[in-house]
C-alpha cells in the first residue's frame, strides 16, 4: 500500500491519497469485478478498458457526496498479474490527471 506524504499530494492539488497492489487471482478478481462494478454505477467513466466482460483498467470520477472534493478511481490489471487500485481526491480535474497519467510531455 502506498500513501503519499502531505507535501507531495498538496503539489498535485489532493488531499487524500492511498494506493494498493496486490496479487490478480481468480478469487480476487470477482471481489473487485463487482466492487468496480458498483462503484462506477453512480461514477463518470472517463476512460475504461474491458475484454471479455473483464474490466482490465478503469477511471472513474465518483459523484462529490457533500465533500466539495472531486473523488477518483483508478484500476489496473499489469501484466505480471498484480492488481492495483488507487482511490484520491481533492481539488484536481480529471483533465489534470489524465495529462499527468496518459499524456507524455514534450521536450
Amino acid at each position: 500500500m502506498v500513501v503519499l506524504s502531505d507535501d507531495v499530494i498538496k503539489s498535485y492539488h489532493l488531499d487524500f491519497y492511498k494506493s494498493i497492489t496486490l496479487p490478480y487471482d481468480k478469487k480476487r478478481s470477482n471481489e473487485i469485478q463487482q466492487s468496480l462494478e458498483t462503484d462506477k454505477k453512480l461514477a463518470k467513466k472517463i476512460k475504461e478498458v474491458i475484454s471479455n466482460g473483464i474490466i482490465y483498467s478503469g477511471y472513474y470520477q465518483l459523484p462529490m457526496e457533500g465533500k466539495l472534493k472531486n473523488r477518483y478511481i483508478l484500476f489496473k490489471i499489469s501484466d505480471n498479474a498484480t492488481a492495483t487500485l488507487i482511490y484520491m481526491e481533492g481539488d484536481i480535474e480529471s483533465e489534470e490527471i489524465v495529462n499527468l497519467l496518459f499524456i507524455k510531455p514534450t521536450k
